[in-house]
């Protein structure tokens, strides 16, 4: 444990010294899984990142990373031409800037789906009006008041159509609403999702490199994590 302890105050203090020195700004790096080996007990993921940067020095950071794993087995595998310097890490949570690009595009699909829900209930409002209108004005009469059966036959057909048409225009558009407001219900829940994750935190890696030509490769970070592996059930070996 005094070991451990030591190698990263260490890795943090050379970490500092390096990145102080040669004044570098931290990149970000998008990384993404590539390949899951999983044990009865943990997992290995190695994680892939595209590098595509001139000759220089540059101080890395993959975000996002189990809080559990191990610090002893972690691997970086670089491309050829670049040389890692310094490796560091630190318990980080993300920040509202981190998901504020997330967090607006969710806000401007719910806003136009709202606008089309404003719509869609002026177009319901259309309707019943002009059903009311239709309702209002059926006449079946002559001018005399009697009544004409070929006149009630053509009006009746007229009126039944009509109205059949505004119900199943009616019908249709409670349909589109309901299935807007299942994808409003869905942006909600991408959100709170997004809000909840910032009060998990994770393990930033940073990465300080020098890379000696240009450079479009692939970086590998492989880390070692507890919280993954195979449940063991006894029963359902007795049974196989």
């Amino acid at each position: 444990m005094k070991s451990t302890k030591l190698t990263f105050m260490l890795c943090s203090i050379l970490w500092f010294g390096l990145c102080s020195g040669a004044k570098v700004d931290t990149i970000e790096v998008q990384s993404s899984i590539s390949e899951v080996n999983v044990f009865y007990e943990g997992a290995r993921i190695t994680r892939n990142a595209q590098t595509d940067l001139a000759p220089g020095k540059y101080a890395l950071s993959v975000r996002g990373l189990p809080l559990d794993l191990d610090r002893e087995l972690i691997k970086v595998r670089t491309p050829k031409g670049i040389r890692i310097l310094a490796v560091s890490h630190r318990v980080a949570k993300p920040s509202q800037k981190s998901i504020q690009g997330s967090l607006d595009a969710l806000g401007s699909d719910r806003d136009e789906l709202n606008l089309k829900i404003e719509w869609l209930r002026s177009k319901e409002k259309v309707f019943s009006e002009e059903e009311d209108v239709l309702i209002r004005n059926i006449d079946l009469k002559k001018v005399d008041g009697s009544l004409h059966a070929k006149g009630v036959r053509e009006t009746a057909d007229f009126y039944r159509e009509r109205l059949t048409e505004l119900a199943q225009l009616k019908y249709e558009n409670t349909l589109a609403i309901r299935n807007i407001q299942r994808q409003i219900k869905k942006l909600n829940q991408s959100e709170n999702e997004l809000m909840a994750g910032m009060q998990i935190p994770y393990t930033q890696l940073f990465l300080f490199i020098e890379v000696e030509a240009l450079n479009n490769g692939k970086l590998g970070v492989e880390y070692f994590t507890n919280s993954a592996g195979w449940n063991h059930c006894m029963i359902c070996d007795s049974k196989a």
